[in-house]
């Protein structure tokens, strides 16, 4: 076979396979598609940035299909963490999408990632957001890269307390203001407040917040979303002193998803103790027999503090007198002889300079109208606390009770003849 035979049967082997190449589509055979390499990404300037809280890190990307066919890429990021934001913009940087358009083999598109700390997000907390691109059709593989970001946030939480007055006796009212700033340069975000009163102080349930209210709670615990740099919210609330001891007001606050910064303060009331000082003024009860007899003794307290929890007691009145008519701010325990008070602003408590009526009705019974002896000496003692749980024992005084007037009686009186005769009749007596 010469040279001319052998390029004779080259040339028609080529055009027969031409020929079943062109056929197989029309015979169920299949077309195998060419796979190509993956896109490329490159970011300018470097995978790692940093950022203030509230402002993005702008990352531009180039990708170049590498693919053998033009391709439209889908965009996602994937990874990011709580209290940051990842968003993908087009080549202008203005408008959001999740996919390219379609490139061409070897061409390049330009997209922009913004990844954004939140005002919660600690200063120095990293952000590692993965950035996918994946071929549509799937006929090459897909490509990442991961953008390391770390936040920055001076902003700074700064609390502090006030009271006013800053001396206090029971049953004053006091007012606290509390001062919630940020005194650095950047916003800080969910922002909790807890607010602790001392055991001798009771909350007044008027808390102010002057226009900056929480986003939400109120007192004791409230939330702000965010605080911006140089803001300073006043908030204002009263208590009452109730106590000796703990007149005080303990207000914490953080802010931060990992607690950023934990801070608190303290305010003190300096308490002014107080004197309760009773006096009484007693007469002796008169009894009218097989009658009765209103007893009113007025009780003052002189002194400058109240007199807790007061008892009058009466040692003894003799059993066959009976009690009544006990005034409604009082009651009576026979078998002690001990009258309790129960009326005051607080059941039990006489104010300074202020006057209560013991009164009572003192009967003798029909059925000992003939007792001989009805009168007794009675010893009276006053028992009382201080504000502050002290005890007072006024020293006792001595009265009397007795029976006035004389027990009922009648005379028997006989007249007539002093002599009579035997069988006399007609006789008058």
């Amino acid at each position: 076979m010469n040279n001319y035979h052998k390029k004779a049967i080259s040339l028609l082997l080529s055009f027969l396979l031409v020929l079943l190449s062109l056929a197989t589509p029309f015979f169920g055979g299949v077309r195998t598609a060419k796979a190509g390499n993956p896109p490329s990404i490159s970011v300018e300037g470097g995978t790692s940035s940093q950022t203030h809280v509230n402002n993005a890190a702008v990352y531009k990307i180039t990708l170049t299909n590498n693919c053998d066919d033009a391709e439209t890429f889908d965009l996602s990021a994937g990874g990011t963490s709580n209290g940051w934001t990842a968003e993908i913009f087009d080549s202008s940087n203005a408008n959001q999408i999740s996919q390219t358009p379609q490139i061409d083999p070897g061409e390049t598109y330009v997209f922009y990632a913004r990844i954004t700390p939140e005002s919660k997000v600690c200063d120095g907390m990293q952000d590692n957001t993965t950035i996918t691109v994946s071929p549509q059709s799937g006929n090459c593989g897909s490509s990442s890269v991961t953008l390391t970001t770390t936040a920055i946030n001076g902003g700074t939480l700064v609390l502090t307390k006030s009271v006013s007055p800053s001396d206090a006796k029971v049953g004053d009212t006091v007012t606290w203001t509390i001062h919630i700033k940020n005194t650095g340069n950047d916003p800080i975000g969910d922002v909790t407040i807890t607010d602790t009163l001392g055991a001798g102080c009771s909350y007044n349930s008027d808390i102010d917040f002057h226009g900056h209210n929480p986003e939400s709670g109120t007192y004791p615990d409230w939330a702000y979303n965010e605080i911006q740099p140089g803001a300073d919210y006043e908030v204002t609330f009263s208590s009452t002193v109730t106590g000796c001891s703990d007149i005080d007001n303990s207000i914490s606050g953080k802010w931060g998803i990992n607690e950023c910064q934990n801070v608190s303060t303290l305010a003190s009331v300096k308490f002014v103790p107080t004197t309760p000082d009773i006096d009484y003024t007693i007469s002796d009860i008169s009894v009218p027999y097989c009658g009765s007899a209103s007893i009113d003794i007025p009780i003052t307290n002189s002194g400058n503090g109240n007199a807790d929890n007061f008892k009058l007691k009466i040692d003894k009145i003799p059993d066959f007198y009976s009690i009544s008519n006990i005034g409604s701010d009082w009651s009576y325990d026979s078998n002690t002889g001990e009258f309790s008070y129960n009326g005051g602003s607080s059941a039990g408590s006489i104010a300074p300079n202020e006057t209560v009526h013991l009164t009572f009705t003192v009967s003798m019974p029909y059925g000992h109208c003939d007792t001989v002896q009805g009168s007794a000496t009675l010893k009276y003692t006053a028992e009382y606390q201080s504000s502050c749980g002290d005890s007072f024992y006024n020293p006792s005084k001595i009265g009397n009770i007795l029976v006035i007037g004389k027990a009922p009686h009648f005379d028997l009186e006989k007249t007539g003849p002093r002599s009579v005769d035997i069988g006399q009749t007609g006789l008058t007596y």
